[in-house]
């Protein structure tokens, strides 16, 4: 009876393996873009953003290239910004942008969160208490280990004004104009070292 038993419960097991494994995990086939778009209503799948923590952007920061965009979806500035920055980025074929979500680890005070701070701190804001922090939204142009653009004025300006009413078309153009330069001394400065 034990032997019947033992074997009815392995068949269950399998099956119930082979059903698991089967199962249509879509959160986990959905591309960076595609889970982008949904943390953030105000843009669409049509984007170039990958994620990524905080080691490896401590890790571009210190040695590597790229362009990291600091924000949280808790933040309805980061999404009205990470449009802009998606359009000016894309219209110049750009083809990643790295978005660090530092909530959590600014929260924590992650060491490697902290590291970041330390690296970044002749651009940030000191406080009256003397600390600094990473606000959201912000960007960061590295290259080769060297910082070439920092740019967190949405982040330190915005005052009371709501996303909406400050984004006018007027205003969008003006940061486009921005970060399309930015991104386009960034993308020059990638030509040369790639000649």
């Amino acid at each position: 009876m034990k032997k019947i038993i033992s074997g009815i419960i392995f068949i269950i097991l399998l099956i119930g393996f082979i059903v698991l494994g089967k199962n249509d995990y879509k959160k986990a086939e959905q591309t960076d873009n595609v889970v982008f778009s949904t943390e953030y209503e105000e843009i669409d799948e049509n984007n170039i953003y990958t994620y990524t923590n905080a080691s490896k952007v401590l890790q571009t920061i210190k040695s590597g290239s790229g362009i990291i965009f600091f924000g949280f979806k808790k933040d309805i500035w980061a999404g009205y910004y990470a449009n802009i920055l998606n359009e000016s980025a894309m219209s110049l074929g750009l083809e990643e942008i790295y978005y660090y979500d530092f909530y959590e680890d600014r929260k924590n005070q992650n060491g490697s969160y902290e590291s970041i701070v330390e690296l970044l701190s002749d651009y940030l804001i000191t406080l009256d208490d003397g600390t600094k922090n990473i606000y959201s939204p912000s960007i960061v142009i590295v290259k080769n280990g060297e910082i070439v653009a920092f740019n967190d004025d949405t982040a330190i300006m915005r005052g009371k004004d709501k996303p909406e009413d400050y984004w006018t078309e007027y205003q969008k153009n003006i940061e486009k104009e921005k970060l399309t330069n930015l991104i386009n001394e960034y993308l020059k400065e990638e030509d040369l070292l790639n000649d």
